[in-house]
């Protein structure tokens, strides 16, 4: 009996602590819009864009997020692995472009990509939308 409390004691903040680290990762519930020059970029016919959030520090605990932008509108909702939206935190913006079948190239010539790219944001509790644009290589939150 004694042995048995001792252990479920010293399971306690296991536990505790798992409980704490699943409920701690909430996103902030973030859409943006991808731009050229302050006007909303429109995708090529047959193409497809990608806007990725990579946390800045690899060895944080933020969890990337994708979405794909509107052909027409630039518009898109990121979205996390495991939950919809973003953890609040430092990210890089890479943003991939590519024609169906075409996937090896580039619309951006990689200037945009993980490696490459200058967009980096700061998202907050606060944050609701972002502004990328590819033209004057800045992110915006808003």
């Amino acid at each position: 009996m004694i042995l048995r409390r001792s252990l479920s004691l010293a399971l306690l903040p296991v536990l505790v602590a798992l409980v704490a680290g699943c409920s701690s990762s909430k996103g902030v519930p973030v859409n943006g819009t991808l731009m050229a020059n302050g006007k909303a970029y429109a995708t090529p016919d047959k193409g497809q864009v990608t806007i990725q959030f990579t946390p800045a520090d690899p060895a944080g605990k933020l969890q990337p997020a994708m979405g794909q932008a509107d052909p027409k509108t630039g518009e898109f909702s990121l979205q996390s692995p495991t939950f919809k939206g973003v953890m609040p935190g430092k990210y890089k913006v890479a943003v991939k472009g590519s024609l169906s079948g075409q996937y090896d190239k580039d619309l951006f010539q990689n200037r945009f990509n993980e490696t490459n790219t200058p967009l980096v944001v700061e998202v907050t509790p606060s944050t609701k939308s972002v502004v990328v644009d590819v033209g004057t290589k800045s992110v915006t939150a808003q």
